[in-house]
C-alpha cells in the first residue's frame, strides 16, 4: 500500500512538472538564403471578379510568393501563397473570385524555406461591373 501512494505521488509530481515547471526550447536555425530584394508589382489587369497582377521575379532565393489584399492600405485579410522558383521573366498571378466594382491593394513578397523576403509596394486596383479588362500600371 505504502508503495502504492508513492507511485501516485511520483506520477503526480511528473505530470505537474512536465505541464507547468519550464523548459528550456532548442530552436531550430534556418539555413535558407533570404531574398535579398522585393519583387516589382508594376501591373494589374481587373475584370469583373478578377485580378491578374504582374511583378518581376526575385532570382536570388526564391521557393515561393505571397501575395496579401485586402480593401485598403496595409489591409491583409485575404491572401495566397503559390511555389515558384528562379525564373527570368515576367510572373503574372490571377486572383479571382473578386467583388464587382470594388478596390482592393495587393503586396507580393517572395519566400525561400522559412525565410520571408521583402514585400513589393502596395499597389491598388479596382474590379467593374463589366466583363471588359481593365488595366493599371505603376
Amino acid at each position: 500500500m505504502k508503495r502504492l501512494i508513492i507511485f501516485v505521488i511520483s506520477l503526480i509530481w511528473l505530470f505537474i512538472s512536465v505541464l507547468f515547471l519550464p523548459h528550456s526550447v532548442t530552436a531550430t536555425q534556418c539555413k535558407a538564403t533570404k531574398p535579398d530584394h522585393a519583387p516589382d508589382l508594376f501591373q494589374i489587369n481587373t475584370t469583373k471578379d478578377s485580378a491578374v497582377l504582374f511583378f518581376t521575379p526575385v532570382n536570388n532565393a526564391v521557393s515561393q510568393y505571397t501575395i496579401v489584399y485586402g480593401y485598403s492600405r496595409g489591409d491583409e485579410r485575404f491572401g495566397t501563397s503559390f511555389p515558384f522558383g528562379r525564373y527570368d521573366g515576367v510572373i503574372s498571378y490571377t486572383i479571382n473570385h473578386l467583388a464587382p466594382n470594388t478596390k482592393y491593394y495587393f503586396r507580393v513578397r517572395a519566400d525561400h524555406g522559412c525565410r520571408q523576403g521583402y514585400w513589393s509596394d502596395t499597389m491598388s486596383a479596382q474590379t467593374n461591373w463589366e466583363s471588359k479588362i481593365y488595366t493599371r500600371v505603376k
